[in-house]
């Protein structure tokens, strides 16, 4: 989708849809003096660092507007990662069967 960069007065960048939410998808859809927002959709979401940058050093993680920690953060990429690397490898019944035996292993 394509999205128009608007500046205001105070040079706050917002990257809109045409039905006006927030969305970027090769850099922050929001961008002001005191931080930068990466928006996908309306969404807070980044899957390569915080979706939410302040200047003084804070960051902030989000997939599709849901809030993590920054270990849940690397936990959740780890396992999308690891998920679509089974579906390329795997049909869906195999890759099932494959997860069943992953989270076996993990109980005992």
């Amino acid at each position: 989708m394509k999205s128009k960069l608007t500046i205001n007065k105070y040079g706050t960048k917002k990257w809109k849809l045409p039905n006006g939410l927030c969305h970027r998808e090769d850099g922050p859809g929001y961008e002001t003096s005191d931080y930068k927002a990466f928006y996908i959709n309306g969404e807070l979401h980044r899957e390569d660092g915080p979706a939410f940058e302040r200047n003084d050093g804070y960051k902030y993680w989000y997939l599709k507007g849901i809030s993590y920690s920054e270990k849940e953060y690397k936990q959740e990429i780890r396992s999308r990662k690891l998920k679509q690397l089974y579906n390329i490898q795997y049909s869906e019944k195999e890759y099932k069967s494959k997860m069943r035996s992953i989270k076996l292993k993990k109980l005992i």
